[in-house]
């Protein structure tokens, strides 16, 4: 199949989305290291918490990157689960999963929080808290799927 004129697959104008995202990220974080100084710390100063330069740059790039997880969350959170149980495209579980974690922001917001705390505290007995971690939220994510997106009964 041929593409004629500026529109594209969803595939592709995902792809050209995060790579958008990516270049301008980098953009950013390049033209903030020259605005914002990149020279060598001096000897009273070599940590970043005393520099407020840096302080700006952990700031603006901590909450860059919270955004970003933010949104591959709301896009993945509903739409994995949805495409191992029905048979949808990606781009209609992408929009299911945003459309649940805004009618259910509180909720969502609280289970990315405890997947979070569960994950980092799990990977300090040497990663081994993993084995027993991913398959239990695993689990629980299957469970609030099936709460968030009721589906019906098949006919036989």
């Amino acid at each position: 199949m041929i593409f004629v004129g500026p529109t594209r697959p969803p595939s592709k104008r995902c792809t050209v989305a995060f790579c958008r995202l990516y270049v301008s990220s980098s953009l950013f974080s390049r033209s903030s290291h020259i605005k914002l100084g990149d020279e060598e710390p001096d000897e009273d100063t070599d940590d970043a918490t005393t520099d407020t330069a840096a302080r700006g740059v952990v700031n603006v790039g901590g909450a860059a990157g919270a955004l970003m997880a933010f949104a591959l969350y709301s896009i993945t959170v509903i739409s994995l689960p949805m495409l191992i149980d029905q048979d949808v495209d990606f781009i209609t579980a992408m929009i299911a999963s945003m459309k649940t974690v805004q009618a259910n922001t509180f909720v969502m917001l609280v289970w990315a929080a405890l997947m979070s705390v569960l994950l980092f505290l799990s990977m300090a007995p040497l990663f081994l808290g993993l084995l027993v971690v991913l398959p239990v939220l695993a689990h629980a994510t299957w469970h609030l799927y099936r709460r968030a997106i009721p589906v019906a009964p098949a006919v036989a």
